[in-house]
């Protein structure tokens, strides 16, 4: 048997990581993973995707993690039915500044009969030491604070804004989706499409209407205590590419875009 953990700093309460660990959405991030669907009324996960097992080379696996013991918001213990090793272990989570340290623990046994005990020596036990450190970071990564990630420095519209302003300031600035507010408060976008599209259908006369007769409304948001994660669903079921971003008194603080996530985690995954 071997034994080995890993322990990451995520910038949120014991309580908000330990729900996401029991979620089917945490075992996404698992490398090689591509669909899990959970047990109903069972704390049992079905899992299916595709590991490169040492010697082998890519396999499709499908094995069932068992939620044996919790208790929250510190410590939850697994273990797995698989057909390649067995494996058993824990999350535990301790509250820190605000933040949470989450240690990782797994303990595994290859059978003897798996092409011995030096592959798992020297090349399964790197390659799961490998695997868990890209696990962590991703769940560290995705479970970061929008206000984070954000673009802070938003040029935004009145409502009384002419829309000949609002293409010069697009021509001027290279921006093509600008904020409208009222008061300080959203209350729509206006984009280089709106503008082509009411134009043509009203003609070269909106130019000197305000936007709010061009702007979009119903727009979605997003706050910033929102995760990663919640951002990166919401911009694919929504297929939009930025959300504005709001504080809790609903004030306009920054915007969030498939650019910003894309630099932040190197590429949106396909999860």
């Amino acid at each position: 048997m071997a034994k080995f953990s890993k322990e990451v700093v995520v910038n949120r309460s014991p309580e908000e990581v330990y729900d996401f660990l029991l979620s089917a959405d945490n075992f996404h991030f698992m490398p090689g993973i591509e669909k899990v669907e959970k047990v109903k009324e069972k704390a049992i996960f079905n899992i299916l995707g595709s590991e490169k097992i040492p010697l082998i080379g890519l396999e499709t696996v499908r094995y069932e993690i068992h939620i044996d013991k919790t208790e929250k918001p510190s410590l939850a213990n697994f273990h797995t039915v698989d057909f390649m090793c067995s494996t058993k272990g824990s999350w535990r989570l301790t509250g820190e500044d605000g933040a949470t340290r989450l240690s990782y623990e797994v303990q595994y046994t290859v059978p003897g009969s798996f092409l011995g005990k030096v592959i798992d020596k020297l090349l399964m036990e790197n390659n799961m030491a490998k695997e868990s450190d890209e696990y962590l970071s991703s769940i560290q990564l995705c479970l970061e604070k929008v206000e984070k990630v954000m673009t802070k420095d938003v040029v935004s519209v009145d409502v009384s804004t002419m829309v000949s302003e609002v293409t010069a300031k697009m021509d001027k600035t290279n921006i093509r989706y600008f904020p409208v507010t009222k008061d300080g408060k959203l209350v729509g976008v206006v984009t280089d499409g709106d503008i082509l599209s009411k134009m043509y259908a009203y003609g070269p006369s909106s130019e000197n209407s305000p936007v709010e007769n061009l702007m979009t409304t119903g727009v979605k948001t997003i706050r910033t205590s929102a995760s990663v994660l919640e951002a990166i669903k919401l911009l694919r079921e929504n297929k939009i590419r930025r959300i504005p971003v709001l504080s809790e008194n609903e004030e306009l603080v920054g915007i969030i875009s498939a650019t910003d996530l894309e630099a932040y985690l190197g590429m949106l995954k396909k999860k």
